[in-house]
């Protein structure tokens, strides 16, 4: 199934309702939706279970499935001050919204590093502490029917070898891989490789494209913003299709391996919103069909 993260909704989140968000997505063609993070703290909780539900509500009306949700969330560096415990806490609080949103997949961060040092050596130092963590989450959500999963973001979590080990320590049937096809190239790691190596693990795609230009070439178009990769690599987003990374085939690899859960659409490039995600979708379908 192929839906759309409301992510890629960019600026028109702040002027299009939920409503008009939902009917743009099934008009565009789309048979699902991803939500991003409602933002949760502990007051808010039950008022964003009415949102969650109001949600799913809006969804069914139009016969769109809600295949994710996707929060934020950081092991090592518990937000608003809190603890470790305040962190799995919250990010429990969680899973409880995505029940409410109707889905049975959550995606949640791991961490951005210790004051963001993406070190290998530092990685394998917290390995356990993510690990268990993550278990501990899952247990939870499992017994609610919600499959949790984290993706290859953030640099710190991004390289397939970091997300293979970190999977394989939580050893947990219920805990497992979001593949962005794109993003491994945050890391410079071929996009095919990395999709090869956690795909036996894989409960989500998200489907993204980039622009890319070589360290040692300098940026000149000032109609695109590029950000850097861990080591220096030009990176900004683009339609899907219409960037670097060889989207068509992997998509096609993907589709024509053992892979049977959903795709959701993510852009994050210059052009218009609402344009990316027509193109992006027209180009997904006609690979996926």
């Amino acid at each position: 199934m192929l839906g759309v993260s409301t992510y890629s909704f960019g600026k028109y989140q702040g002027t299009m309702n939920i409503e008009q968000i939902v009917e743009k997505t099934k008009k565009t063609g789309f048979d699902a939706i991803e939500f991003a993070g409602l933002g949760i703290s502990g007051f808010e909780k039950e008022l964003l279970l009415d949102t969650a539900r109001n949600y799913k509500e809006i969804c069914d009306k139009c016969n769109l499935k809600v295949i994710s949700y996707t929060i934020g969330a950081d092991f090592l560096n518990p937000r608003n001050g809190g603890t470790l415990s305040d962190e799995i806490k919250a990010v429990m609080d969680e899973v409880d919204i995505a029940k409410a949103l109707g889905t049975d997949k959550m995606r949640h961060d791991i961490s951005q590093g210790i004051d963001g040092n993406i070190k290998l050596m530092d990685f394998f130092k917290s390995l356990k502490i993510l690990a268990d963590s993550s278990r501990e989450v899952t247990s939870y959500a499992e017994d609610l029917g919600i499959k949790t999963m984290f993706e290859n973001h953030g640099y710190f979590m991004q390289s397939s070898e970091r997300c293979q080990a970190l999977i394989e320590e939580v050893a947990h049937p219920n805990f497992g891989s979001l593949i962005d096809i794109g993003n491994f190239m945050c890391v410079d790691e071929e996009p095919i490789t990395a999709i090869k190596r956690l795909l036996p693990y894989a409960f989500h795609v998200h489907l993204k494209d980039f622009h890319i230009i070589p360290f040692y070439e300098k940026v000149d178009n000032s109609d695109i913003s590029y950000f850097n990769s861990s080591n220096g690599t030009h990176l900004a987003g683009a339609i899907l299709g219409q960037g670097d990374i060889n989207a068509k085939e992997l998509i096609k690899f993907i589709k024509n391996s053992n892979y049977q859960e959903d795709f959701s659409l993510e852009f994050e490039g210059a052009e218009d919103n609402l344009i990316g995600i027509k193109q992006g979708f027209d180009f997904a379908k006609s690979c996926l069909d």
